[in-house]
């Protein structure tokens, strides 16, 4: 570029780095990657594939393979410098040696790094060209399957001959001896089942004797702990990849038949996951899922292997002809010397960078796809081993610096013979599912026609996991992670049993005969709304949670009014109103597919012009009771026709048996703790569960009142001696006793408005549902706080509790809480009865509901009116542009005129 261009002056851009800066900056790298390359991740590579039994154990072993590698070098580099000092020809100095040493390996480097680079320049695109063919991907996919049945069965093999081995030295060694410790570490790496069958071996006893000559040695029991690693290892990747292989494989079967679907729905032989992305599942339907696979993609495949087979001739003809300068043929150049004219600085960075970048992806996609002599290996979803992982880390770094490494070889030829093997092993595991299937189909129609066998009542009875089994954290969440997909299928058997009670015409004229005059009704049960719409009767509706916009056209403010679901206070900062918007929508489109699952229900039982929409049905309920209290939930705008009913089930305090008050007596000043999980408790009550909880409590002063079944608790677990158990306790009464400390709880609503109606601090532990949102007030409110199931510890739940005892500012809120509810002229069931007095006495609740609800939501937002005045301000602008255009148009002929 010309600097000193006095029409174009090059300008010091804002990126630009000193001469001086550079070659800094290329010696770190460089010594950089040559200590990653030559001495750590070699260490690193030794010391994860060593079988040694302590960290200094395998510290050892990998100095000693690293001593041995780097010492056949210096045997080599040794013999070497013998020859040029007796060679009387040779006069070479320690700088020329160096010199000669890194030109040498810079040249191997250059040659194996265009080796890589040309196999990616062509292997790239032609990968993506071939990902368009169907038949191309299936064959390839049967061929995988055929070499890897073979890979599999041989590390089965292997795994079976390592634990032999194990099983011999772990007979051998008894408890006592010296090295049992090696073993107990060995039979950890072991399989679980392995483990098992190993561990029932072992009930005799045997005195260790010195004197015997038989027992193996420690440098055995090395060497047997890392081939257990590496077969393993071997074993869990081959069937890891299996499955993964399987799935595919089926996959790409189902695209080669939905290609000829008429309907243009994409139809899976297995029934696949839903994607826990509600917005994915929403709009990656089987419609959109069709167009992608069998018409969009291979197409997108072509496309991108076209552009990359472009930016592989454009790198190949740029390095061909990079020293033709006259004239300039290579590419790059052409595009560098275009900035020359406006100087972009940024324009050539950009330029290199992608460059770069395609030449980097290039280069190591070729080591990622390649096995240097098998020796190493990269799989996916996490089944490479550290050894791997760490050569390839090896590789990345000689092919920064352009240092070689060994020669690689591939072997991805395909023979027909291979491909019909794989063909026919996936039709044998295709049959194999479908038999699985189709049995677990039949038991399930075999249950929803004649009920559950005894086997299955006795398996329902008993819901609490097998404490060894299970793992609490895991059990807690396997439900709450797809309660929307469990509930989708809920409300589609619901609105199954829904169109049969429709059909009963008996059932419906026993109804109309009882002439109702009200019908209430809770508002989950969304054939009560059909019902009432079928009978023509008008409904109020009690409401037994939380409740968003989208339930009853409520005004939620979306700025300070949390979605249900989304854990937020009132006050929100920016991503937590962000965080709202986003959950708004997202409930949007899960409410809108519940209501979805009535839709083949209201097509068969109403005539078509008068189908109901199910989402307007609820807006025709005269009244809404709502089951919460102003105590505990936010401020926020309400319809005339919202009732807030909660504490429905307060009733006055009885005293407490007599067993009860004796244990709550000995342990005087210090109180007791309430701790009540809901009936759902057993589900999570698991022994990691009520292992921890025990300790807790075992810390604590006060005594414990806890409500676990005596089946449920774990025989190996002491119960601690300040805790009773009980199977049911009465729970109002316990929480207005004046020794009531605290209450530990599930956060369901009832059981926080019995808290709040006795001023009872609160702990929480939500499982689900809306527990977590109802405890997120309680901490909000300052009555308590929350406890997440997983993160449960002995040690910090016992703090937690002592915290909430001890700071009187947990039980002032409390109180406060307990004055706002007391102080209400009317009891919620007062409430609830005068309301629907009143809804009988004035024929129905027209005057309580707004005209908005008979709005269009457009209509309700003003959207309408926004789009008139928007429309209205940009023709008035055209308008007056135009305007002024006619009035100085002759001024600027005029000027034009006079110039000339």
């Amino acid at each position: 570029l010309n600097c000193y261009n006095r029409q174009h002056p090059c300008f010091k851009p804002w990126s630009y780095i000193p001469d001086g800066i550079m070659p800094i900056f290329w010696r770190v790298v460089y010594w950089t990657s040559q200590f990653l390359t030559w001495i750590l991740l070699p260490f690193m590579q030794s010391y994860a594939r060593s079988g040694g039994f302590s960290i200094t154990g395998k510290i050892k072993t990998a100095l000693i393979e690293n001593a041995i590698y780097y010492g056949t070098y210096l045997l080599i580099f040794g013999a070497f410098l013998i020859y040029v000092a007796v060679n009387p020809r040779l006069h070479l100095e320690w700088n020329q040696l160096q010199t000669i040493g890194i030109a040498a390996a810079n040249t191997w480097g250059l040659f194996l790094l265009v080796l890589l680079l040309g196999y990616g320049l062509v292997e790239i695109p032609r990968s993506y060209w071939n990902g368009a063919k169907r038949g191309y991907l299936l064959m390839k996919t049967y061929f995988k399957a055929a070499k890897l049945m073979t890979e599999k069965a041989d590390a089965e093999e292997n795994l079976e001959d390592v634990m032999e081995e194990v099983r011999k030295v772990n007979e051998s060694i008894k408890y006592n001896h010296p090295l049992r410790k090696c073993v107990d570490t060995i039979l950890k790496k072991c399989p679980t089942d392995y483990q098992e069958k190993m561990g029932r071996n072992m009930d005799d006893y045997e005195d260790f004797d010195e004197k015997r000559n038989t027992y193996p040695s420690e440098k055995s029991l090395v060497k047997l702990h890392k081939q257990v690693i590496y077969s393993v290892q071997r074993h869990r990747r081959t069937q890891v990849q299996w499955q993964i292989l399987l799935e595919q494989a089926f996959y790409l079967e189902d695209v080669a038949k939905n290609e000829t679907s008429a309907t243009h729905q994409f139809v899976h032989t297995f029934q696949s996951p839903e994607p826990e992305n509600r917005f994915i599942q929403y709009f990656y339907n089987p419609t959109v899922e069709w167009y992608w696979e069998c018409l969009l993609r291979p197409w997108f495949h072509r496309i991108l292997a076209v552009v990359l087979s472009i930016f592989s001739v454009i790198v190949v003809w740029s390095e061909c002809t990079f020293f033709s300068t006259t004239p300039v043929l290579s590419l790059f150049a052409v595009f560098i010397q275009l900035a020359e004219k406006t100087y972009n600085y940024i324009y050539i960075e950009i330029a290199c960078f992608l460059s770069i970048f395609f030449l980097s992806i290039c280069v190591y996609s070729t080591v990622f796809r390649i096995r240097v002599f098998n020796y190493y290996y990269l799989a996916s979803h996490h089944q490479t081993d550290a050894y791997s992982l760490l050569f390839s880390g090896i590789l990345g770094t000689r092919c920064l610096n352009l240092l070689g490494f060994q020669q690689f070889m591939g072997d991805n030829d395909m023979t027909s013979d291979l491909v019909d093997e794989g063909k026919e092993l996936i039709r044998r595991e295709k049959r194999k599912r479908q038999r699985q299937e189709e049995g677990e189909n039949r038991r399930r129609e075999w249950k929803e026609r004649y009920g559950h066998n005894r086997e299955d009542s006795t398996r329902n009875r008993n819901v609490h996991p097998d404490p060894k089994e299970s793992n609490f954290s895991d059990t807690a969440t396997k439900w709450c992670k797809n309660a929307h997909g469990v509930l989708v299928n809920i409300y589609k058997v619901f609105g199954d049993l829904c169109s049969h009670f429709l059909g009963r015409e008996d059932i419906m004229d026993s109804l109309r005969n009882e002439n109702f005059d009200l019908l209430l009704f809770d508002y989950l049960d969304f054939c009560s709304y059909l019902i009432a719409e079928k009978l023509e009767k008008k409904f109020v509706t009690f409401l037994p949670m939380q409740f968003n916009k989208m339930d009853i056209v409520l005004p939620s403010h979306l700025s300070y009014v949390p979605v249900y679901d989304s854990r937020l206070t009132d006050q929100m900062d920016f991503w937590g109103r962000v965080k709202n918007f986003l959950m708004f929508i997202d409930f949007s489109l899960r409410q809108r597919e519940i209501f979805s699952q009535y839709d083949a229900t209201i097509q068969e039982h109403f005539a078509e012009g008068s189908r109901p929409v199910l989402s307007n049905l609820l807006q025709k309920a005269e009244l809404w009771f709502v089951n919460s209290e102003f105590a505990i939930e936010f401020a926020r705008p309400l319809f005339p026709n919202t009732v807030y009913v909660g504490g429905l089930m307060d009733k006055p305090a009885r005293p407490i048996p007599q067993d009860l008050e004796d244990f709550i007596s000995k342990f005087g000043d210090s109180g007791f703790v309430l701790v009540a999980l809901g009936s759902v408790a057993t589900m999570y009550q698991t022994k990691e569960f009520i292992k921890e909880m025990n300790s807790a409590f075992a810390r604590l002063p006060q005594g414990v009142l806890w409500t676990v079944k005596d089946a449920h608790w774990p025989k190996d677990v002491r119960l601690a001696p300040n805790v009773k158990i009980m199977d049911w306790i009465p729970q109002n009464d316990l929480l207005a006793h004046p020794s009531i400390r605290v209450f530990v709880t599930h956060g369901g609503m009832n059981s926080i408005m019995e808290a709040i109606q006795h001023g009872v601090p609160i702990v929480g532990i939500p499982f689900c549902s809306d527990q977590p949102d109802n405890l997120v007030r309680i901490e909000a409110k300052k009555i308590g706080v929350s406890v997440q199931l997983e993160t449960i510890k002995a040690e910090t739940f016992a703090l937690t509790l002592k915290e909430v005892i001890e700071d009187k500012r947990y039980k002032s809120a409390a109180m406060t809480a307990r004055a706002i509810r007391r102080s209400h002229p009317l009891t919620p069931s007062q409430r609830l009865v005068g309301w629907i007095d009143h809804i009988l006495q004035t024929g129905g609740g027209a005057h309580l509901k707004p005209h908005g609800f008979q709005q269009p939501w457009h209509v309700q937002h003003l959207l309408d009116v926004l789009l008139f005045l928007l429309g209205l301000t940009l023709a008035t602008l055209w308008l007056l542009k135009k305007v002024l255009g006619l009035l100085l148009r002759p001024l600027c002929v005029a000027r034009k005129e006079k110039k000339a």
